[in-house]
């Protein structure tokens, strides 16, 4: 992906972590 600064590759991690954690306490529950 062209034009991707690290912070922005770090922010999406961040997203994607925060949303794969959000599905797994659902789970849980």
């Amino acid at each position: 992906m062209p034009g991707l600064s690290d912070q922005e590759g770090l922010l999406a991690m961040n997203a994607g972590l925060l949303t794969i954690r959000d599905l797994f306490d659902g789970l849980e529950t």
